[in-house]
């Protein structure tokens, strides 16, 4: 196994800065001291952070022996949980019992579409919301697929540490009513979108999307790079996120691997 540390060069390579996108993950991984990364210096970067976070697995095109020094690195780092692009997870197939296969869609944002929007306005979830924000999420934890489900005093709990992030947003509509939430994670020049949820009765109302719209558009004013990940079975919001203006770079496999027994 080569162990690189997360200023190696191949972080900066043309072909992973092409990527990098779809890999918001691995750049923050890069940022954990406790992170361990693996490369062969070229075609691929291995980094598992501490925990049972999943492991992200960027590569490039390459040859079946690169295939085979990956799967080394894999099999002495005991990567049990993985991220990475479809092509690859079927390259890794032969060599791995796989399980709870999830796929899902990277998208990015350039530039936000023209799009008739619903009235309302944007602005920071504070405490007064924790009670709306905590039942919003454990009923989005609910609705989520491959996601265990929390309990009302653990989503309470993340719904204290979201807002105290200052990044959680909400959108009111013309009766000042919150209608939908998103949540925004930044590393280097990258945002995430993520805990995007709206209330069922506020629902395909474009309520959603409005609140994505001008979300993106300040991240995008402060130079920042909007992201997010989607399941690609739910087809409507994805739809959604695509009217606003993101565009899908990556479908990457998220999969439960063990070594195969004879």
């Amino acid at each position: 196994m080569t162990k690189i540390m997360a200023d190696h060069s191949i972080f900066q390579s043309e072909a992973y800065l092409k990527d990098r996108t779809a890999f918001y993950y691995m750049v923050f991984n890069q940022t954990l001291p406790s992170t361990q990364h693996a490369s062969d210096g070229k075609h691929y970067v291995i980094s598992k952070p501490e925990g049972h976070y999943p492991t992200w697995i960027w590569n490039d095109d390459f040859d079946q022996r690169a295939i085979h020094d990956l799967v080394s690195d894999l099999k002495a780092m005991q990567v049990q949980k993985l991220t990475c692009k479809q092509a690859l997870y079927d390259e890794l197939r032969p060599y791995f019992e796989c399980s709870g296969l999830f796929k899902m869609g990277a998208y990015y944002l350039s530039e936000v579409n023209d799009f008739c929007r619903v009235p309302g306005e944007m602005i920071v979830a504070t405490p007064i919301y924790l009670n709306l924000v905590a039942q919003w999420w454990y009923e989005a934890r609910i609705e989520m697929a491959n996601v265990q489900e929390v309990s009302k005093t653990a989503a309470r709990q993340e719904a204290k540490d979201l807002i105290a992030s200052g990044n959680l947003y909400l959108w009111l509509d013309q009766d000042q009513c919150p209608c939908c939430m998103a949540h925004i994670q930044k590393c280097g020049d990258l945002v995430k979108f993520g805990h995007v949820f709206t209330a069922k009765e506020k629902r395909q109302k474009g309520y959603a999307k409005a609140l994505i719209a001008s979300l993106s558009e300040d991240c995008i004013a402060k130079a920042y790079c909007p992201v997010l990940y989607t399941d690609l079975a739910y087809s409507a919001s994805n739809k959604a996120y695509e009217k606003v203006g993101f565009q899908l770079s990556h479908i990457l496999n998220h999969v439960s691997i063990r070594e195969e027994t004879v």
